[in-house]
């Protein structure tokens, strides 16, 4: 039975397959729902969360600015946030692309400057941060092995702000 719910209700492509947004908690119910009928008795337990968060609405990479080739939309791609991720200033925001090959070891940084850049790795995105975001400064990194495509994009980059913090891994 447990099985059965998950596939059903959980693990749909409707529910988008991650906690913490409207169609989880659809999920949740659906769960409470079957678990309910079957003659269970199921109950949500709350816990009190002094964490602040926040809900992807949007998102949009394009290649080469504002008017440039959309490579990645929400709209049209299934995309999962990495923890620690956080939102663009209203209007967006331009990064330089760095790509650092694996991007887990010291030696794929060396001669790239990617203080505020956007990083590109074939490895571990928990590895590619810590070597990119928190021992160089990237704005972020990005794991290229479920989107190879996006090893191009690298080659032909341009770069037009830089944030002033390191801040996430998408």
């Amino acid at each position: 039975m447990e099985q059965r719910c998950w596939r059903a209700g959980v693990s749909a492509d409707a529910a988008k397959g991650r906690a913490g947004n409207p169609a989880f908690e659809q999920s949740q119910q659906y769960l409470f729902d079957r678990l309910a009928a079957a003659g269970l008795s199921p109950r949500f337990e709350t816990f009190a969360d002094s964490s602040t968060g926040w809900e992807q609405v949007t998102g949009t990479l394009r290649l080469g600015g504002p008017a440039g080739e959309v490579v990645l939309s929400r709209d049209r791609h299934r995309v999962a946030l990495a923890i620690n991720s956080v939102s663009t200033p209203a209007g967006g925001t331009s990064f330089k692309l760095v790509d650092a090959g694996t991007g887990t070891s010291a030696a794929a940084y060396e001669g790239k400057d990617v203080r505020g850049a956007v990083v590109l790795a074939s490895g571990s995105l928990g590895g590619a941060w810590q070597q990119a975001v928190r021992n160089r400064g990237a704005a972020l990194a990005r794991r290229t092995r479920s989107c190879g495509w996006m090893r191009f994009a690298a080659a032909s980059s341009g770069s037009r702000t830089t944030p002033k913090t390191p801040s996430a891994c998408w």
